[in-house]
């Protein structure tokens, strides 16, 4: 019994650790989005110029 509880603590674990760094990934890509954004702004600029 103890053993199953344990592992149901290990699973939960990596449930929320995997959680967790899906939310951090999304941030990057939006992050990662928006100076790719700036770059192509930057670029425009530096053509009218």
């Amino acid at each position: 019994m103890l053993i199953l509880f344990f592992l149901f603590l290990i699973l939960a674990g990596i449930g929320i650790i995997e959680v967790s760094f899906r939310k951090k990934l999304k941030n990057d890509e939006i992050i990662i989005d928006k100076l790719d954004q700036l770059l192509h702004e930057i670029k425009a600029m530096n053509k009218d110029e």
